[in-house]
């Protein structure tokens, strides 16, 4: 298992090459001059030069790319006019000139053209909210999707059976910006004497009076139900599909015959052979959540990545997208490894072959 183990970790260094280097040649090739943005209209040609140079601008692209990849690596070579800069955070290893130093670092993502505050800084103060409303979406479409599909399978072709399947299509068939609109619309304003719920907002809240800060999770529920509509459906129908065929096993037809209670059968028995595609569905909704909740934030106004990144494409903040998809597209990946990681745990054909 370690050997698997490490070797899957492996592999994420190339993935992460591959998905850094297309980013940010998408964005330095197709976007507008950050030194006219940053200058404004009215500049003239000597103040945009200036923040050209400043910022590496007036180097050629592939300059300008390796110098991104050394300021996102771990281990980089700095010269003295860059810690000097004070905007790396890093551990001097070795001296290799008078004027350059081997180091061990924190990536740094640049600095924002709206507040001139590190990326990273600001994609970590907002990444609480997202994680946060994405595991409670996953929470409820894990618990919901698993339990349906389960019952779903066990009482096939049953009423019940043919009603979740009809939510499971719209469910799988609305799109989650339309999802988030008619369910802030219906139970935040037109039910919002019986709901008590919110159009939008965040869950940490000031008191007006004493200045205190508190949790107000009502404000939660509306965009987890919404960011978890999707999944649950899709973790329905996969639950429902693998159980089926799991159920018509010779493994449960033994534990059957010994007397076994249908609990023991189907959860303990039928549900963990049939949760290996469920496992993975559930790591890359993880991801696909974490790096796809922009509409729903942004609906709702929910302090996350999603809506930092939709506003930093609204303002053209450069530095603030390209290191807010990549740290997204990060995730992403290791969430994948993770996932593989998990059912090669429960399967050991997997880590075999």
């Amino acid at each position: 298992m370690l050997r698997y183990a490490l070797f899957r970790l492996l592999w994420v260094i190339p993935y992460s090459w591959a998905v850094i280097t297309l980013l940010f040649f998408l964005f330095t090739l197709t976007g507008d001059d950050p030194a006219q943005l940053l200058a404004g209209q009215r500049s003239d040609l000597q103040t945009v030069n200036a923040i050209r140079q400043e910022l590496g601008l007036d180097l050629p692209v592939y300059q300008q790319y390796f110098r991104y990849l050394n300021d996102l690596s771990p281990i980089s070579i700095l010269t003295i006019a860059q810690v000097q800069s004070n905007n790396y955070t890093y551990y001097s290893l070795v001296a290799l000139s008078a004027q350059r130093i081997l180091v061990l670092k924190y990536p740094y993502l640049r600095r924002s053209f709206q507040n001139n505050r590190p990326v990273a800084q600001q994609y970590f103060e907002k990444l609480h909210g997202t994680v946060i409303l994405t595991v409670s979406a996953l929470f409820i479409a894990g618990i919901l999707g698993i339990t349906m599909g389960v019952f779903g399978a066990v009482y096939r072709d049953s009423w019940a059976d043919r009603f979740m399947e009809v939510f499971a299509v719209l469910g799988i068939s609305v799109p989650s910006y339309v999802a988030a609109i008619l369910s802030a619309w219906l139970l935040g304003l037109v039910w919002h004497e019986w709901t008590g719920l919110n159009v939008s907002g965040y869950m940490v809240r000031q008191d007006v009076w004493t200045g205190a800060t508190f949790y107000d999770f009502s404000y939660l529920i509306l965009p987890a139900l919404t960011l978890g509509l999707r999944p649950l459906a899709i973790l329905y129908q996969l639950t429902r599909q693998s159980m089926t065929e799991v159920i018509g096993s010779d493994f449960v037809r033994t534990a059957k015959a010994k007397g076994l209670s249908p609990v023991m059968v189907y959860v303990r028995h039928a549900l963990r052979n049939a949760l290996n595609p469920v496992i993975t569905s559930l790591s890359v909704w993880l991801g696909t959540l974490l790096t796809g909740a922009f509409f729903v934030e942004y609906i709702f106004n929910w302090e996350g990545i999603g809506k930092l990144t939709v506003e930093a494409l609204l303002t053209r903040d450069y530095p603030m997208l390209l290191g807010s998809s990549i740290w997204t597209a990060m995730i992403f990946v290791f969430t994948a490894v993770l996932a593989d990681l998990v059912n090669a745990y429960l399967d050991p054909r997997l880590r075999k072959g």
